[in-house]
Formats: structure tokens, C-alpha cells, sequence
């Protein structure tokens, strides 16, 4: 409580952190070409260490607009999720080969190449 007299500061308060809980970011480096054609870069994160998670989930869109299918199609991949730590990493390489693998699968099962 306030005492007669006092001031309040009139300068707002910046947050330590700004937007989203987690950014994420592909990294620089260009992806090594997969045979399969297939590629997906290595996934770096970066955390707010006030609200930081243990699990990440990737999600995967496709563009399905050029499968020719009766029907409707699936446009998106969600992985299980994998342990994540720290406020700063990347996703575990082996995750990511899954992913690069389901993604194949995903696209052989709707004839999609090249999509």
C-alpha cells in the first residue's frame, strides 16, 4: 500500500520476454539433400525461461492441392511428443529423421511427390 505522498512510477514496466512462449527457427545451414525427397531442417528453439515446457509436438502441412484423389485428403502430420530442455536447443536428430520419414510415407500413401 501506498503512502500519502509517494509517486508511482509513471514509465511502464517492459516484460523480460516478448510474444510467444517458444520461437522457433530452421537452421541456417542448408539441409543436406534426402534421396527420398524429402528434407527438413534441423528445428532450433529458444524459450522463455519463465514459462518453460519439457514436451514439443511437430506438426507438419502439406499442400495437397495437387493430389488428384477422391475424396478428402489429410493436409497435416503430427509427430508424438518428444522431450525437450533447457531454454535453448534443437530438436533431436533422431526425431527429426522420423519425422523425414513419416512425411515419405505420408506422401507415398497420397502419390503427393513433389508437393
Amino acid at each position: 500500500m501506498r503512502k500519502p505522498g509517494d509517486k508511482a512510477s509513471n514509465v511502464p514496466v517492459k516484460p523480460k520476454w516478448q510474444g510467444a512462449p517458444y520461437h522457433i527457427a530452421f537452421a541456417t545451414q542448408a539441409a543436406k539433400p534426402n534421396p527420398a525427397g524429402v528434407t527438413i531442417p534441423a528445428i532450433n528453439y529458444t524459450a522463455n525461461p519463465d514459462a518453460v515446457e519439457r514436451r514439443a509436438t511437430l506438426v507438419v502441412r502439406f499442400d495437397a492441392s495437387g493430389v488428384k484423389k477422391n475424396g478428402p485428403i489429410a493436409n497435416q502430420m503430427v509427430m508424438a511428443p518428444v522431450d525437450i530442455s533447457g531454454t535453448e536447443g534443437t530438436l533431436p536428430a533422431d526425431y527429426i529423421d522420423a519425422a523425414i520419414r513419416s512425411c515419405r510415407s505420408f506422401s507415398a500413401l497420397t502419390a503427393s511427390r513433389g508437393k
